[in-house]
């Protein structure tokens, strides 16, 4: 059975996505290497969307990615 990473193919959109938020970022110097960056999560579709793009990210901007999920 394929590694879930191999069935994560990029499409058109996501790889625009993930370039316009690249771009916000970096315009933005949102993040500085070795920032430790703490995301708050629903657990909603936006939540894992968000978590799924700083994730790809990380890499490129050097910060390591932390999730906090609130329960009420």
């Amino acid at each position: 059975m394929p590694s879930r990473h191999n069935d994560c193919q990029k499409g058109p959109a996501e790889k625009k996505i993930l370039r316009i938020v690249q771009q916000t970022i970096a315009e933005h110097a949102m993040f500085l290497p070795g920032d430790h960056v703490l995301v708050a999560v629903s657990g909603g579709p936006d939540s894992v969307a968000l978590i799924h793009l700083l994730h790809m990210l990380s890499p490129i901007f050097s910060f390591d990615l932390g999730i906090a999920r609130l329960v009420e």
